[in-house]
């Protein structure tokens, strides 16, 4: 029976605090990993820690849905990471789809740069003010891509591959639109040239996300998982409880009429 008494005393709180202990470990090094780079970016380049954290509405006076929409596709972007991270502590090494593994591992990294470059602007500011030209940058992506549909063809087919593939596509006509000059369809800074710049980079987030939450779900069931592969006809394995069960049940002696 539950009791309030016993689940916050003291020994009960301390054996807590010891199965916490790897979760709470990494989230201090999570933790540093996050603060080292504004305290030395404060230590060395005097960036000012107000301008570092800071929400950038507060910073700029500006009203209040300032980047809004901006800010929503980077977090659309690490809800991706999310669903990709949780099917890969999900998902166990003898699974029957052996390229499984790798390509949550693949898709968790792809993801991850994609986020991180849509929130700090790497392709846009970062990368090139370190001398990476953006043709350089745009041939990785490219590469990047195609290595991911050539490797892994097999295991997308056996998912929900037509959202992943309109989420390509949106996400590519983004990128395109992103590096054609302006003028050449809109005037630069039209809100016909936002609208269909971001609006597409958005859809394509949003498909993203949806794909690798379809991913997530799939491992989720394994009998679903299962039908996807072809193997609902094979027999499924008896749990190992339910063996043991069944090995202790006495023999019935056979009895001769």
């Amino acid at each position: 029976t539950f009791s309030l008494l016993d689940e916050i005393s003291f020994v009960a709180i301390f054996n807590k605090v010891k199965e916490s202990t790897n979760y709470l470990f990494l989230a201090l090094i999570l933790s540093a990993i996050v603060l080292t780079p504004a305290i030395l970016a404060r230590s060395f380049y005097d960036m000012s820690y107000s301008m570092q954290m800071r929400d950038p509405v507060v910073l700029l006076e500006g009203p209040l849905y300032t980047g809004w929409f901006s800010q929503l596709g980077c977090a659309l972007w690490f809800v991706s990471v999310g669903f990709c991270f949780l099917s890969l502590q999900l998902i166990s090494k003898d699974h029957p789809m052996p390229r499984m593994r790798s390509f949550l591992i693949y898709s968790l990294a792809l993801t991850t740069f994609l986020g991180a470059d849509d929130m700090f602007l790497l392709h846009d500011e970062i990368l090139p003010y370190l001398g990476i030209k953006e043709n350089l940058i745009a041939l990785g992506y490219f590469l990047a891509v195609v290595g991911y549909l050539l490797l892994y063809f097999k295991v997308i087919l056996k998912t929900q591959y037509i959202v992943l593939g309109l989420a390509f596509f949106f996400l590519g006509l983004s990128l395109s639109l992103d590096r054609l000059p302006g003028q050449k369809i809109f005037t630069p800074g039209a809100w016909q040239s936002v609208l269909i710049e971001d609006g597409a980079k958005m859809i394509g987030i949003i498909l993203w996300a949806i794909y690798f939450y379809s991913v997530a779900k799939l491992t989720l069931k394994k009998k679903t998982m299962l039908k996807y592969l072809g193997l609902k006809n094979r027999p499924m394995l008896m749990p190992e409880s339910q063996n043991q069960k069944k090995s202790k049940l006495p023999n019935t002696p056979h009895r001769e009429n």
